[in-house]
C-alpha cells in the first residue's frame, strides 16, 4: 500500500480540515503516516479526532519524521479544502 503525509496547517480537526480528516479515518488508498498541523505538533492524531489514540503524533516540523521512514513516501497530500 502506498505511504502518504497530510499537510493541513491549522485545520485538521476542524471543519475546513475535512480532507486530511477524512483520509485519517478512512483512507483505503494509502496508509497516513503523519499529519502536519504545527498548532497540534506532538498530539497523537486519533485524540485530535476524538477517536481512539493510534500512535502516530502530529509532528513539529515537516522534516522531523521523514528520516525515520524506512522507504521514500509516495504521496503529500494538502488536506484542506477551505
Amino acid at each position: 500500500m502506498p505511504t502518504a503525509v497530510v499537510y493541513c496547517e491549522e485545520d485538521f480537526g476542524q471543519i475546513d480540515g475535512k480532507t486530511a480528516n477524512d483520509l485519517v479515518r478512512f483512507s483505503q488508498v494509502c496508509r497516513i503516516l503523519w499529519v502536519f498541523d504545527s498548532a497540534l505538533c506532538g498530539q497523537d492524531r486519533g485524540q485530535v479526532l476524538g477517536s481512539v489514540d493510534n500512535i502516530v503524533p502530529v509532528p513539529e516540523r515537516l522534516e522531523s519524521p521523514v528520516p525515520r521512514e524506512a522507504r521514500v513516501l509516495d504521496r503529500l497530500i494538502c488536506g484542506m479544502a477551505p
